[in-house]
């Protein structure tokens, strides 16, 4: 016959631990309870970690994909305290301006490329940081070392025109 275990969680000090410590391991045994009695031994011992905010993030830096259109920012993840990251949150400033949040596609991968439509211009200086979410809590923030500078864009070709030309020369202008 099949049984069903049922879990319940009591506030701190109610189940007769403290309050649990993050990244702090912990082992836990159970009992089982029926009408009839409780069980005689426990179960086997199952080890558990309290898990706790993500680490700070490697600080973003410019990756190579950058181009006059678009900056490429990569950062090593950190570590995540014990339960999954979920995400990251990347922000950016120019100068002494405010912090903006920007909107990141793939924001659970530990790089981004951020287009000519996230109001980037060429030859500005952009400074940006980022930090990682997951379950618990939102980790410390991590802010690029130096200013993030895309480069001057491709110009678009020039329009010629046939002028003049001679037996030597051959004259075009733009």
């Amino acid at each position: 016959r099949a049984s069903t275990l049922y879990f319940s969680w009591r506030p701190r000090n109610a189940d007769g631990t403290s309050a649990l410590n993050p990244s702090r391991p912990y082992l836990f045994q159970v009992y089982s309870v029926n009408p009839t009695g409780q069980s005689l031994e426990p179960s086997e011992q199952v080890s558990a970690v309290a898990a706790s905010r993500p680490g700070r993030p490697s600080a973003p830096r410019s990756g190579a994909l950058t181009t006059g259109a678009s900056i490429h920012l990569e950062w090593d993840p950190p570590d995540d305290g014990g339960s999954p990251i979920l995400g990251y949150i990347v922000e950016r400033r120019q100068a002494d301006e405010a912090w903006a949040r920007l909107k990141v596609e793939d924001h659970y991968l530990p790089c981004c490329t951020l287009q000519d439509g996230s109001s980037i211009q060429s030859l500005a200086s952009y400074v940006y940081r980022v930090y990682a979410v997951n379950e618990v809590d939102t980790g410390p923030i991590n802010t690029s070392p130096e200013a993030v500078i895309p480069a001057a864009r491709v110009p678009d070709p020039p329009q010629l025109a046939f002028v003049t030309s001679t037996e030597t020369t051959l004259t075009v202008s733009c």
